[in-house]
């Protein structure tokens, strides 16, 4: 893992980076939940969208894969990240992944902060439940519906997102790479 944090005039950024299986290996070994089912959203994404099943497409997806899975946890993961750089500060997060890097910023504002919304839904169940303020069952009621509602507001965002897809990198949230990064790159930038 290579780490660099620094700070200029303009912005401050960081950089988190390593050279390990990646997103797809990783999401590959995940077992089925009840809050999660193992690639759901991506195979949901390919049919809905009518994407071409190649790497490059391919990389693109486990990233949101992954931020989807991150969205389902009971603990604060990349997916919190993401909305707190983004919503919070006004800034700007990178993922990159094998042959794709998805740039999130305040363009999605919207669509982010319906997930931010449904991501608080989601940690105040499983909390709840830690405590034994409601039961099984409730939770598994109540966690249906806004399971169900993440899925749209997370297809909501990639729409966005491959919508105002731009082969011009300056201007598109989606870069595609023709040479594989192994691992997973994670940037963020606040601006100051």
């Amino acid at each position: 893992v290579f780490a660099l944090m620094f700070s200029d005039r303009f912005a401050t950024k960081f950089s988190v980076s390593d050279n390990g299986v990646g997103f797809e290996a990783s999401l590959s070994k995940k077992e089925d939940t009840f809050c999660y089912k193992k690639l759901e959203l991506l195979n949901c994404l390919i049919k809905e969208f009518n994407l071409k099943d190649d790497f490059a497409t391919r990389s693109l997806l486990y990233i949101f894969e992954a931020l989807y899975y991150s969205m389902m946890k009971n603990r604060v993961g990349l997916f919190d990240l993401m909305i707190s750089v983004v919503n919070d500060y006004q800034g700007y997060m990178r993922l990159h992944t094998d042959y794709a890097q998805v740039v999130f910023s305040v363009r999605m504002r919207d669509e982010i902060a319906a997930l931010e919304e449904l991501r608080t839904k989601i940690r105040n169940l499983f909390s709840q439940r830690s405590f034994g303020l409601i039961t099984e069952d409730v939770f598994r009621n109540q966690m249906s519906m806004v399971i169900m509602n993440s899925k749209i507001a997370m297809k909501a965002l990639f729409k966005k997102i491959w919508d105002n897809y731009n082969e011009d990198v300056r201007f598109s949230s989606i870069r595609f790479f023709p040479v594989r990064f192994r691992g997973v790159h994670i940037e963020a930038e606040i601006s100051k």
